[in-house]
C-alpha cells in the first residue's frame, strides 16, 4: 500500500470481510489488543501490513 493511500482514507476505504481463525489465535489477538488499548481490527491490520511490507522488500 502506498503512503498516499494510507494518508487518504477515501482512496482506500475499509471493506468488510470474513475469515476463520483458530480459536487460540483469535484469543491471543484479543488479549494482545486489550493489553495495548487497541482493537483486534487494528492489530490484525498492522500485522498484515508489516508482513506484506517485509515480503515485498525481499
Amino acid at each position: 500500500m502506498s503512503d498516499q493511500a494510507e494518508n487518504n482514507p477515501k482512496s482506500d476505504p475499509w471493506e468488510v470481510t470474513s475469515l476463520k481463525l483458530r480459536r487460540s489465535t483469535r484469543r491471543a489477538v484479543k488479549i494482545y489488543a486489550a493489553e495495548h488499548g487497541k482493537t483486534m481490527q487494528s492489530v490484525l491490520e498492522e500485522a498484515l501490513q508489516r508482513l506484506l511490507t517485509e515480503r515485498s522488500t525481499k
